[in-house]
């Protein structure tokens, strides 16, 4: 009891060493990202290159089917710009999320040790640390796979 009195009063400067640790790794996958993001999103996933395609047919060539190549370029790097922003939506309202959530967690973080201490309701300390951890990893979580997509992405675009 007495230990849970002591953690109580330094539980929000444990909270922010926790999420500070992760926001170590989440801003070291930022900064591998920030290189593709500079150039943009649509550059590395070379969308420009698709628009591009039909340009290389004469004008002799038919206009029916050089037209009909631009149209299914066009609406390809449509469908591909629409999917990643939805894809961007859905990151910056998880990462919201997750920002308020453990500012929620925060402030409720002395009970999470307080309620340690009896056995009835300790159930709730460890539903606020599972609480907790969850949205403390998610932030690097997505920035790994956010890397992950751009590093992909720019090792398949041809070289030259």
């Amino acid at each position: 009891m007495v230990l849970a009195a002591i953690l109580m009063n330094y539980s929000r400067a444990i909270c922010g060493f926790i999420v500070d640790a992760s926001q170590v790794v989440m801003l070291t996958f930022v900064a591998a990202i920030k290189d593709a993001a500079s150039v943009g999103l649509a550059e590395s996933f070379n969308l420009s290159q698709l628009l591009r395609f039909g340009d290389t047919l004469k004008p002799d060539e038919g206009t029916t089917t050089s037209s009909q190549q631009r149209l299914l370029a066009i609406v390809a790097a449509g469908f591909m710009l629409a999917t990643m922003f939805t894809v961007q939506c859905v990151y910056i309202v998880v990462l919201i999320g997750r920002m308020v959530m453990i500012w929620f967690l925060t402030v409720l973080s002395p009970l999470a040790y307080v309620t340690k201490v009896l056995p009835a309701t300790e159930r709730y300390a460890s539903q606020w640390w599972e609480m907790f951890g969850r949205y403390v990893v998610v932030g690097p979580m997505a920035m790994f796979f956010l890397w992950l997509a751009m590093f992909i992405a720019a090792k398949s675009l041809p070289s030259g």
